[in-house]
C-alpha cells in the first residue's frame, strides 16, 4: 500500500509543478519519499523518479545544495539497484551536470 501511496503522490507532485507551484509539488515529494517502504524492499525505480522529481523542484524554488543532494540520490538508488538500464538511463541524466563522476 506504502507503494502506491508513494506513487500517487509522485503524480500529484507532477502535476503541482507542471502548473508552476514547485512548493507544493516538493511537498508531495518529501512525503512520497518518507512514505517508501523500508530500503529492502524499496523500488528504486520509483525512488530514482521521486528524487529527480525532487532536484526539478529544488531547481525551481533556487535550492541549489537540495539539488545536488538529489542527484547524488538518483546516481545512488540506480548503482544499488543493480539494474544496468536503470543506471545508463541515470547516467544519461546526470551527464550534463557530472560528466566525470558518470
Amino acid at each position: 500500500m506504502a507503494r502506491v501511496i508513494a506513487h500517487t503522490n509522485r503524480h500529484r507532485a507532477e502535476m503541482y509543478l507542471a502548473v508552476e507551484d514547485p512548493q507544493r509539488a516538493m511537498e508531495r515529494v518529501t512525503e512520497a519519499i518518507g512514505i517508501l517502504p523500508a530500503p529492502e524492499v524499496t523500488d528504486y525505480h520509483e525512488m530514482v523518479e521521486l528524487q529527480m522529481l525532487r532536484s526539478r523542484c529544488a531547481d525551481a524554488l533556487s535550492l541549489e545544495e537540495e539539488s545536488t543532494n538529489a542527484k547524488m540520490l538518483v546516481y545512488a538508488a540506480a548503482e544499488f539497484s543493480k539494474d544496468a538500464k536503470l543506471q545508463d538511463d541515470v547516467k544519461q541524466y546526470l551527464a550534463p551536470v557530472m560528466p566525470e563522476e558518470v
